[in-house]
């Protein structure tokens, strides 16, 4: 046996009989680990139901984020590839179980008052699965004044992937000052007999005299040449490594083919309680097709027999505004997310989008008196629109009177940029009736007015509104629908308490900005013809409404590219424990596109604009999707995209949140390119999605990972 007080470490030969630590204990670890991984997915803190997530046959994702964030009281990942866990979790287990009562009756032992000779000892029973005497023999020399205690037993199993760790103590110097004995040690026990591969511990020894000052005193000790050379124990299993907690030591890579366990302060939090997952949408604006296509590629929306949304049991919602003008499904869609808010309350979080807002214009300018006054929208917003006169002079010959139904047109045309909206309600609203061009003009205007009436019998526009908000936060996810820039933190219209020095935090920010706008609704409710009444709600979902100060009409492009995120807007974030943005309202691409700055993602996910080529004879005249689509369900620590692009290649990536956890490929995700664009995500087989921008025009390729351009 080695000098421990000198060396700061010892070994015991067999202290666990080898065979029943090679099969029985062996076996037990490597299926509570898998048990583990199971309990992980069935509670949806990962995607996948084991320790990997494989994008093709070279490519993966660990499913567990890194360290003690994105850990459990019952497991954590130290680091690549090497796990910690809890012993006994969720289920009895005999083999472990035999091994602790002997070690906690050994420690009971020691304060007990011996009725026999003093110098009696602690014995092995005939089925002990731990050679007591020796354990007991070696903590006396250990600690010869004191008594000792069991602080954890755990398992640390170290996946072929693991990589070596770096040089580092377990825990500090009880006195600063001047050297003292040790008062905590590590018992590791190997389950495999040890070979070089399979990277065992590398201990430096007699280092635990000099970390208590580490970077002097390791200074001092190589210069004076007293630096050991490295050593790493090859250990049969069931063999004992027994060392200083303040001993340098790390955990060599295993570079075999095989799992190597060995038995070893956990965050509070327990994979057992069910981690709530967002399941995310945007930007379906009246797509019904496509809204069928994400809830049926769902993993916790669903529709029920009856075609109403169901939720399954801890799982959240989100879409993320802008619910109808572009596809023949504005009711069906509005009033199933309408429904579905009503059914499932706090769960069911419904933002509002620029394309919601502005449609409590119709009730006013659509009224009667407004019609005859030929009073009309002043669409200040825009100073290149199409006025109505300009409007009426490009219709065929002769136009038609002044009416609801020629404002209308005009204002989706000209003010709210739709204009095949007017023809694709008439369409839906024949499919609803099942029948064949039946539905007049006046039918089609009666049908966006009373979609916001606050007296009408179904105003399920305005439900949208009413139920709505601004913003949601949850957990370390800020949802808005456009974007957040710099000029628009801590802004609330009308909010004149507000120091603009005193930054919210950003619950108070969303709750005060949701609280401002249902005041708004609540004008808008009771008298819908006086504008001024809701008239700044209106302005905050325009180009440069409440002075550029808005979430709802902002984004992060610039000339069709992503562009980083204002410092300022890291920082908040930072500052308010806001690691992820999501939103929508700029169509970029047939997938999501994704900034990352620092500590901050941002994830950009209207699709609209999917594919133009896409066929519009299936009465769908503004259908751009094609067969685009994207799933995005987010975690505490993970977000997880899946999808298909235009080419028809699947998509899917994993994104953790540390960013230090993500595999290469997933690494340069959200990365721009020295060439200008940037990385847009993954398909399946692990090649990279790259797009570079100009206006609306979008060049995405396809790429190796090998064969990417030099990231910026």
């Amino acid at each position: 046996m080695t000098n421990f007080h000198v060396d700061g470490y010892t070994l015991l030969p067999s202290l666990v009989p080898q065979q029943f630590a090679k099969i029985n204990l062996n076996n037990s670890a490597a299926s509570q680990f898998s048990s583990l991984f199971l309990h992980l997915h069935k509670n949806n803190h990962t995607t996948s139901p084991h320790h990997k997530q494989y994008f093709s046959p070279t490519i993966y994702q660990f499913s567990l984020g890194l360290g003690a964030r994105s850990g459990f009281s019952e497991i954590v990942r130290r680091s690549s590839g090497r796990y910690e866990f809890k012993i006994g979790v969720g289920d009895h287990d005999e083999n472990f179980a035999s091994i602790l009562n002997d070690v906690n009756a050994m420690i009971a032992q020691q304060y007990t008052t011996p009725t026999s000779s003093p110098t009696s000892s602690p014995t092995s029973s005939p089925t002990s699965s731990i050679n007591i005497p020796l354990l007991s023999a070696t903590l006396s020399t250990i600690f010869p004044n004191s008594n000792y205690n069991l602080v954890s037993s755990t398992i640390v199993l170290s996946t072929p992937e693991s990589v070596d760790q770096q040089w580092h103590i377990d825990g500090p110097h009880v006195d600063p000052n001047a050297h003292q004995s040790a008062h905590v040690v590590n018992v590791f026990i190997p389950l495999i007999d040890m070979e070089v591969e399979h990277g065992g511990t590398e201990l430096r020894p007699g280092t635990q005299f000099f970390t208590r000052d580490m970077a002097k005193m390791m200074l001092g000790a190589k210069a004076r040449k007293e630096l050991r050379d490295p050593v790493t124990p090859l250990l049969k299993a069931g063999d004992a490594l027994i060392f200083d907690y303040r001993t340098l030591h790390r955990g060599r890579a295993n570079t075999s083919l095989v799992n190597r366990p060995d038995i070893f302060n956990f965050p509070p939090r327990s994979l057992f309680s069910p981690a709530p997952v967002v399941e995310f949408f945007t930007d379906i604006e009246g797509n019904y097709e496509y809204f069928r296509t994400l809830v049926n590629n769902s993993k916790h929306v669903s529709f029920s027999s009856g075609d109403e949304l169901e939720l399954a049991p801890n799982a959240l919602f989100v879409h993320n505004g802008d619910s109808c003008d572009k596809g023949p499904g504005d009711i069906r869609v509005v009033k199933s997310l309408v429904n579905f808010k009503r059914k499932f309350g706090d769960r069911v979080t419904l933002i509002l989008g620029n394309r919601d807002v502005n449609k409590l214009l119709l009730y006013p300018t659509l009224h009667k008196e407004t019609i005859e006054s030929k009073i009309l929208l002043d669409v200040y917003w825009d100073p290149m629109h199409k006025t109505y006169d300009e409007y009426m002079s490009l219709q065929p010959s002769p136009a038609p009177p002044h009416s609801r139904v020629t404002v209308l047109k005009w204002m989706l045309c000209c003010a709210m940029g739709c204009p095949t909206t007017f023809e694709t309600r008439r369409t839906e609203l024949e499919i609803l009736e099942n029948v064949k061009k039946c539905v007049s003009d006046e039918q089609v205007v009666d049908s966006f007015v009373d979609s916001v009436d606050p007296s009408g019998a179904d105003p399920f526009m305005l439900d949208y509104c009413k139920l709505g908000v601004i913003m949601a936060v949850h957990n370390t996810s800020l949802f808005v629908h456009g974007g957040v820039s710099a000029i628009a933190l801590n802004s609330v219209p009308d909010n004149t308490n507000t120091n603009p020095s005193v930054k919210l935090k950003v619950k108070q920010w969303a709750d005060k900005l949701n609280a401002w706008k249902d005041e708004q609704i609540a004008a808008y409710i009771a008298n819908p013809l006086e504008q001024a009444g809701f008239a700044k709600l209106l302005n905050y979902g325009v180009p440069g409404g409440n002075s550029s100060r808005t979430v709802m009409y902002n984004n992060h492009l610039h000339n069709g590219n992503c562009t980083p995120p204002d410092p300022e807007v890291v920082a908040y974030c930072f500052n308010n424990s806001i690691s992820r943005i999501f939103v929508g309202h700029q169509p970029h691409g047939e997938c999501p596109s994704v900034i990352r700055e620092k500590d901050l993602t941002i994830f950009l996910c209207d699709t609209s604009y999917s594919d133009l080529t896409a066929s519009k004879t299936n009465g769908n005249v503004s259908n751009n999707r094609g067969g685009c689509y994207s799933n995005i369900q987010i975690g505490r620590s993970w977000t997880h995209v899946k999808g298909v692009i235009k080419n028809g290649e699947k998509l899917e990536y994993l994104l953790q949140v540390d960013a230090g956890d993500n595999c290469a490929e997933c690494g340069v995700i959200g990365k721009m390119l020295k060439g200008g664009g940037w990385v847009k995500g993954l398909v399946a087989d692990g090649r990279i999605i790259t797009a570079k921008g100009v206006g609306y025009a979008l060049d995405v390729e396809v790429v190796k990972f090998q064969d990417l351009d030099e990231l910026n």
